[in-house]
């Protein structure tokens, strides 16, 4: 198991974040869940923090889409990408932040209540 300052990759099989991606779209209403397997070696360009899976088809409407993530890959790629808005889930990794996101919260629920209030607030 990682820790929280220490995060590692691979831990998890495949079958086991997708079972975890159909728990989430049964539960919350997503578009869509979008991973890359690959490792930083493989030089895809849907590795993050590369834009290319946020990129691919079917693309969704960048201006008014929003990543949601725990690393500052991913907010680096949503900012390549061109979205509306960048949210942090921050779980305390010993890494520093590339870019900055447009919030940061602690939990998927705050997350979750940030993205309702977009429009209130004008957010790009």
């Amino acid at each position: 198991m990682s820790s929280p300052t220490s995060p590692t990759r691979g831990d998890q099989r495949k079958e086991i974040v997708e079972a975890i991606h159909r728990r989430l779209a049964a539960q919350l209403p997503l578009d869509e869940v979008r991973v890359c397997y690959h490792d930083d070696a493989d030089r895809c360009d849907c590795r993050k923090p590369n834009p290319g899976l946020l990129l691919r088809p079917p693309r969704p409407d960048l201006a008014q889409s929003v990543i949601v993530g725990d690393r500052w890959r991913d907010i680096q790629a949503g900012r390549r990408a061109g979205l509306r808005a960048t949210v942090l889930i921050d779980r305390g990794y010993a890494e520093s932040m590339v870019v900055e996101p447009d919030a940061r919260v602690t939990s998927l629920s705050e997350a979750v209540d940030w993205i309702l209030q977009l429009d209130a607030r004008g957010v790009r």
